[in-house]
């Protein structure tokens, strides 16, 4: 009764710009407009999110400080890690979903690949110059995940969060990122990367 009476501490895992940051961002407009109260975003990116959520698992468990995360802190860094710094069951109290995201495999236009399956052709071929780069579990897992299915390597770079890596990508220092829709559509429309394959429901 009577919350919020004062700010509230939004935190989210990974930096400004990604999906998650932009998604955390709406949604605490729109409860401060609707309750009235400040709802204050704060990025705490860095280690899959482990920073953030054992931020959250060691704050007061009064209301005032809610968690806005994806599948990376609750779902695989568990399958991933040995041990986490937290509990992703009994140190939080879930209150519901917000989006179901998808993700796109990107490369930069200075790679002389249209397709995937020139992408496949050019990664078996340049092992040795080939990279990528991921800032969220999911982008790591899918890109692993690629590279053992069409039988390539290619030398993996870890990001605080997904917009220093589409950064590089940008740049032409990675050869391909699977990253968010949202964090990558931008650079999509304005012909930054090329877009070679999108997740969808089945």
């Amino acid at each position: 009764e009577g919350w919020p009476n004062k700010p509230v501490r939004v935190v989210i895992p990974f930096g400004p710009g990604s999906a998650t940051d932009s998604v955390a961002r709406a949604v605490s407009e729109e409860l401060r407009t609707e309750l009235g109260q400040a709802f204050v975003v704060e990025n705490r990116a860095g280690a899959n999110g482990f920073i953030a959520a054992e931020t959250v698992a060691r704050a007061a468990p009064d209301g005032y400080t809610l968690f806005i995360t994806s599948s990376t802190t609750h779902t695989t860094n568990q399958f991933l890690f040995k041990k986490l710094p937290y509990d992703p069951v009994n140190d939080f109290i879930p209150i519901g979903g917000i989006i179901e995201a998808y993700y796109v495999m990107t490369t930069p236009l200075n790679l002389p690949v249209s397709n995937v399956s020139e992408l496949v052709s050019w990664l078996k071929g340049n092992s040795s110059k080939a990279s990528y780069g991921w800032g969220a579990t999911i982008s790591q897992i899918a890109g692993t995940t690629f590279l053992k299915d069409i039988g390539a390597s290619a030398a993996g770079v870890a990001y605080k969060s997904s917009p220093q890596a589409v950064a590089d990508l940008i740049g032409g220092q990675l050869s391909f990122v699977v990253q968010d829709v949202t964090t990558a559509l931008a650079h999509i429309r304005n012909g930054r990367v090329k877009a070679l394959m999108v997740s969808a429901p089945c």
